[in-house]
């Protein structure tokens, strides 16, 4: 009588412990979210990606306004990065220079439309 309860008990150890592996193969294991690449936008210090503002002064009433990575303050953004392809490092690439006027023809220089038949 133990020699069949002990087998039963191993028959029943060993059949979950098959069960267990069976239903975890195939399975991937499900990969943690990688932060997607944003622009911070930081509200008092904090921006919604959890990420904190390093030149967030709480006690200061400046907020960083920043134009092509820098701040009227002197502040740099630590997250900007200039256009691609861009020498001058971001903007335009115009600033300082003057374009020549454009010469458009007055409607009296044009010259006269062609009506179809003629």
């Amino acid at each position: 009588m133990k020699k069949l309860l002990v087998l039963l008990l191993a028959c029943a150890l060993t059949l979950s412990v098959m069960l267990t592996i069976t239903a975890c193969r195939g399975k991937k294991p499900t990969p943690t979210p990688t932060p997607t690449p944003h622009t911070h936008n930081y509200v008092e210090g904090k921006c919604e990606c959890g990420a904190t503002d390093p030149n967030y002064d709480p006690n200061s009433d400046h907020t960083h306004n920043y134009v092509e990575g820098k701040c009227e303050c002197g502040a740099v953004d630590p997250n900007y990065t200039p256009e691609p392809n861009d020498p001058n490092g971001g903007g335009l690439g115009n600033e300082g220079i003057e374009l020549p006027p454009i010469d458009v023809p007055s409607s009296d220089q044009l010259p006269p439309e062609e009506t179809e038949g003629e």
